[in-house]
């Protein structure tokens, strides 16, 4: 339980592609080497690895669509079909970057995936969003692959079951606003609210290079198994508007450096083992309005 601060704090008390026929004609190709195995997908001899284009980034949606079982998706129009092109298939955007039409976005939220995340999501490199929450069945841990993303702005997978740890390179993804790992401790694949086995949220440390994501407005880990001290590098993200690490694992005091987030407004912590009481910096913080800081 912290002590009252000086601070007044209310208190929460609620727990286009112009010319596609190349294109096609390539994922036909890719679809008749994917066909026959499924299960053991290998895209290193098709691909140098340094010329990430239009082609690589079909070849990485059709591995995610075999990988997470996509005949059984609620929608998946026009994915894998002959003379359609990627920026029609449902939940995929693309621009121009570079002069060359590539994957921006993968809105497949709410979709019935399920499986894992391949490792050939990390081929797509000019990807800003990748929005795969409510997929209940979609577990796995997250591939080493997808830390590459450097220019992922919005990366959602809350209810889902994404197991293991955050990887420290989670430091590589610089571009991140929205970064939601929720983890909700329910099984919502059954009627009502069963809790699920607690291997299948993400647990360990949170990495101290969680500090170098300083253009991210909103974090939320909360409802995982994260053990260990909260970062005081988390003091570095001065454009932090919402963070989220409630009702995990995490032990130790508040640090002092949550003062210097001067922008943050809402702050949920209340649910861990932490100890002592609020740091008097974090009387500095002129925006925030809302903190939930115990039972």
């Amino acid at each position: 339980m912290f002590k009252t601060s000086k601070k007044a704090f209310t208190l929460l008390l609620l727990g286009s592609l112009a010319s596609v026929t190349s294109c096609d004609n390539q994922l036909s190709d890719i679809q008749s080497s994917l066909d026959g195995n499924h299960q053991n997908l290998n895209l290193e001899n098709w691909t140098d690895a340094k010329d990430y284009n239009h082609q690589s980034d079909s070849l990485a949606l059709v591995a995610l669509y075999r990988a997470t079982n996509g005949d059984a998706w609620s929608r998946h129009d026009n994915w894998l079909r002959d003379g359609k092109a990627i920026n029609t298939w449902y939940g995929v955007q693309t621009e121009l970057v570079d002069g060359k039409e590539r994957v921006t976005g993968v809105r497949l939220g709410g979709n019935k995936l399920s499986g894992e995340l391949p490792k050939e999501i990390g081929y797509l490199t000019a990807l800003k969003s990748l929005m795969l929450s409510d997929n209940y069945k979609l577990g796995g841990t997250i591939p080493e692959e997808l830390y590459n993303l450097k220019n992922l702005k919005v990366w959602k997978m809350r209810f889902t079951d994404l197991h293991g740890t955050l990887s420290s390179k989670i430091g590589n993804l610089t571009a991140i606003d929205t970064l939601d790992l929720w983890g909700a401790p329910w099984d919502l694949t059954q009627n009502g609210f069963i809790p699920k086995d607690e291997k299948t949220l993400l647990s360990g440390e949170i990495p101290a290079e969680i500090g170098n994501l300083t253009q991210a407005r909103y974090i939320v880990l909360g409802r995982n198994k994260f053990t260990g001290n909260i970062p005081s590098e988390i003091g570095n993200l001065g454009n932090l508007r919402y963070l989220d690490i409630a009702r995990c694992k995490l032990s130790g005091a508040l640090p002092a450096s949550f003062g210097q987030l001067k922008k943050l407004e809402t702050l949920f912590v209340a649910g861990n083992e932490l100890s002592g009481s609020l740091p008097e910096e974090m009387g500095e913080m002129a925006e925030l309005m809302e903190l939930y800081a115990n039972e």
